[in-house]
């Protein structure tokens, strides 16, 4: 298959069945397709068609399938899949190249190059469309899986502080974070923890000053400011798995069954998995979804 007629296929799939479903029709079977040739298709649809959200999230999901994959190239391989360890059930966990070799997967600096694309244009198709829960759960997918190279990125992208600050007064917010990181190393344990809820606080502002301490010499520095930067990431990543959840769940109750479409099956998983309960809100939320679970996992699950 010509690399020009990928996106249009890749979209029509996305269009029918979702971005999940993208890999089938990506390449025969014993085809191999570049992930910088899917890339490229992607982004002159956008051009031809900046307004469709489809569009952003197929090329946010070729970004994403290639961090998580870790590789430069996708083929269909059902007979090899195992859906446990890859995020389609339709790849091939192990890309082969024409003569039986395995690819030479990127490098760090590129995969993460890969996960800031996928979350930035997750996010520009949430802009475009809010409505779709499944670029919700794709957004919430990618930026969980990150969390585990997120000291390396610091903030999500697409955050920022909400006001620049005049350089005098960015000179004494830095002084007064490194001070409190500092204090993460701190022989009292309370003292310990009272700086790293007050950095908790202030993350965004604090990020500039976090980064620079994610190999720092003392150990107990280094694991709580890798814990603050990833604990973060987290707290951004909950609202798109609970908007997932909330804009599908009623449609997907109605179904007959459960199968690898689903958006709210997976999203209420997540939800019960990353949120803590602390607030009334939170509770109330957690008990709905929860009685929701039993409902889903009680219909029968189709297997394809």
């Amino acid at each position: 298959m010509k690399t020009g007629k990928i996106v249009g296929v890749v979209l029509a799939v996305a269009v029918g069945f979702g971005l999940t479903e993208l890999a089938v029709a990506m390449a025969p079977q014993t085809n191999k397709v570049k992930i910088k040739d899917m890339v490229n298709d992607a982004t002159a649809y956008i051009k031809q068609h900046p307004d469709d959200a489809k569009g952003y999230c197929t090329l946010g999901r070729i970004h994403f399938l290639a961090f998580s994959l870790k590789t430069n190239s996708l083929m269909m391989d059902r007979k090899s899949v195992d859906p446990a360890k890859t995020p389609s059930p339709y790849l091939s966990p192990h890309p082969i190249s024409g003569d039986g070799k395995q690819d030479k997967p990127p490098g760090e600096e590129q995969l993460i190059g890969h996960l800031k694309e996928a979350i930035a244009n997750l996010r520009k198709a949430i802009e475009k469309d809010g409505t779709n829960g499944r670029y919700q759960l794709e957004l919430a997918q990618a930026m969980e899986k990150g969390e585990a190279v997120s000291d390396k990125i610091g903030l999500v992208p697409g955050d920022s502080p909400e006001t620049k600050k005049a350089a005098e007064d960015e000179q004494k917010a830095a002084a007064k974070f490194e001070t409190l990181i500092k204090k993460l190393g701190d022989k009292d344990v309370q003292a310990r923890d009272a700086a790293g809820k007050e950095l908790k606080t202030q993350i965004v502002e604090a990020m500039p000053c976090l980064l620079k301490h994610v190999n720092d010499d003392d150990a107990e520095v280094r694991a709580r400011v890798k814990a603050l930067i990833g604990s973060y990431w987290i707290e951004k990543t909950v609202p798109y798995y609970v908007a997932a959840y909330k804009l599908c769940i009623a449609d997907d109750l109605k179904r007959r069954s459960r199968g690898e479409h689903d958006v709210a099956y997976p999203a209420a998983k997540a939800c019960i998995r990353l949120i803590n309960g602390e607030t009334g809100a939170e509770k109330e939320l957690l008990i709905k979804i929860e009685e929701d679970m039993k409902t889903l996992e009680g219909k029968q699950k189709l297997v394809t």
